[in-house]
Order: structure tokens, then C-alpha cells, then sequence
């Protein structure tokens, strides 16, 4: 299925069958230094060690327990609000890298595509720099596909030296955030969810004490 192929996003909810399975996760995690993991990311509020494979699910606005998922053959479309930046080198590093990450995705064959949104077409989400003075070890955050804010973050921390030249892979995480993934460590760390497949500490989901990770087969499966 090429792009163009692809229909805009829709969402999927997935019910469970028992709602002590799920507990509200609002999309923000956090590491700081003082944490062994060196990439922080502030999609999930709660921390752990320990590896659970691929964890998905949470309880929405309602109080259902769901899976949040998009359709199929949906195409999640992406904007950057170039404004919110400090220089126009911070917004062409950052561009590349979401695009770089995107096309990881989309060549894994994920039955959802990837794109930059035209110029007059909404887009599923946005992209934006976020200051975040009070949180200095904190790379990026996302969102989960039902979430009321989508808007992706990419902070201050993700544009220096050490950091600057894998910012795609911080954005292979986040994105795995937008197609419904929580943290391996899910369900450890207090915020219940469903496990998917076997475990694997490669995994793009999981925080690892460099950059040196990537899109595994169990993230696409």
C-alpha cells in the first residue's frame, strides 16, 4: 500500500474485559539525571527498571478501559508550528529528524503512514519546542491517540551536543507513543496495561542508557 493509498486517520478503541486492568495515564514521562537511563522522555509520569515488553492501553475520559489504536490504513499527518522555535537551525534539525523517524516507521510496514500535512490540510498533530525550564533532564513528550492535546514536544535538552545528532531516534519513541505504545515498563511502574508479544529490551519503547536503539520487529507487531 503506497502512502497516497492511505485514508486520514480514524481511531480505534479496543475495550477490555476488566477494568482493573487500566489506570488513567495521562502522557507524561519523565527521567532526570540523576536516573541511570539517558533518554528522557515525558510521555508517562511514572518510572521503572524493569522490562515488559510492548504495553498498550489505559483508561479514557469516560472511565472505559481501551486500547487505543488508528484505523488501518490511516494516514497520521504531522505540521510544525515553526514559531514556537528559536532559530531557524532548531526548526530545520527538528524537521528532518521527525521526517527521518516517520519514514523508520512507515518502511517497517505498519498498517498506519507517516507524513508531513500540506500547507492547507489539517493535520492529526503538531509539532512544537517546549521550554520546559523546571524539567532540564527531559528530551521530548508525545501523546496517545486519544489523548485531548495531540501536540509533540522536542525540548531544549534534545538540540545539544550529545543529544542532537540521534534526535530521530527520540522521535521513533515518540511516535511509538502517537501509534498507541506505552512504555515497556508499563506495567511495573503502577499504571496497569496489556502486554503485547515477548519481551524485548531493544525495544524503541523502553528507556535505554543511550541512543543506540531502534524500531524492533515486536514495536510493529
Amino acid at each position: 500500500m503506497s502512502p497516497r493509498d492511505y485514508a486520514p486517520a480514524q481511531l480505534l478503541s479496543l475495550f477490555t474485559s476488566s477494568e482493573n486492568d487500566f489506570q488513567v495515564d495521562h502522557i507524561t514521562d519523565q527521567l532526570s539525571y540523576n536516573t541511570l537511563p539517558k533518554y528522557p522522555c515525558f510521555t508517562e509520569i511514572y518510572l521503572a527498571t524493569s522490562i515488559h515488553d510492548i504495553q498498550v492501553g489505559h483508561v479514557n475520559a469516560l472511565s472505559t478501559p481501551v486500547i487505543p489504536i488508528w484505523k488501518p490504513g490511516s494516514t497520521v499527518t504531522y505540521t510544525i508550528d515553526i514559531g514556537t522555535f528559536p532559530s531557524h537551525v532548531h526548526v530545520a534539525t527538528a524537521t528532518i529528524a521527525l521526517a527521518s523517524a516517520a519514514q523508520q516507521w512507515n518502511d517497517s510496514l505498519i498498517p498506519v503512514n507517516f507524513r508531513s500535512a500540506g500547507p492547507d490540510e489539517h493535520a492529526t498533530f503538531v509539532l512544537k519546542y517546549g521550554k520546559r525550564a523546571g524539567n532540564v533532564g527531559v528530551l521530548a513528550s508525545a501523546f496517545l491517540p486519544d489523548h485531548f492535546d495531540p501536540t509533540m514536544y522536542i525540548y531544549p535538552l534534545a538540540f545539544t551536543t550529545s543529544y542532537r545528532r540521534d534526535m530521530d531516534k527520540v522521535f521513533q519513541h515518540e511516535l511509538g507513543h502517537v501509534l498507541g505504545l506505552r512504555h515497556e515498563f508499563a506495567a511495573t511502574s503502577g499504571t496497569h496495561s496489556v502486554q503485547i508479544g515477548s519481551s524485548n529490551s531493544l525495544s524503541v519503547m523502553n528507556y535505554h542508557n543511550d541512543l543506540n536503539f531502534g524500531i524492533q520487529p515486536s514495536d510493529v507487531e
